[in-house]
């Protein structure tokens, strides 16, 4: 199924490049505070309006509520993902310039080296991206657990 019409698809973003990586993760040590590096995770977070707006493109009908639309349109693209993307999980982010949680599907982290690689994949970021229809770009974003 293609994505949303009235969405850029990542081959059109020529100027977007691929952020640097975090340090891999490092979970705190109580003799060693200073040395933690948070989880990080390389993806999309989204909101519930964008859910409804992918409700709306897979033509998930009115006759329920907002919440019921969400959660199938959300079911319906996760099925369109490559195995190694992931989510959701839940993230501290800015949208909007506000302060916020969201949830995010990503395609890698910083907790291991093979996950740091996936991260760094433009074919598979770009698999990912074309599914979810987003403009924005991916970026490295703070896993909240």
């Amino acid at each position: 199924m293609s994505s949303p019409t009235n969405v850029s698809q990542p081959e059109e973003k020529k100027s977007w490049t691929i952020p640097l990586a975090p340090p891999l993760y490092k979970a705190q040590r109580r003799d060693k505070p200073e040395k933690r590096v948070p989880l990080m995770i390389f993806g999309w977070a989204y909101t519930v309006e964008d859910q409804l707006r992918w409700a709306d493109h897979f033509g998930i009908p009115h006759d329920t509520n907002d919440v019921n639309r969400a959660h199938m349109a959300l079911r319906k693209v996760l099925k369109r993902m490559p195995p190694s993307a992931k989510g959701p999980v839940l993230v501290s982010c800015k949208l909007g310039g506000i302060g916020t949680l969201a949830a995010c599907i990503y395609v890698g982290s910083n907790v291991s080296q093979e996950d740091m690689a996936r991260a760094q994949n433009e074919e598979l970021i770009n698999e990912v991206w074309k599914k979810i229809g987003f403009t924005w770009e991916p970026r490295w974003l703070l896993r909240v657990d």
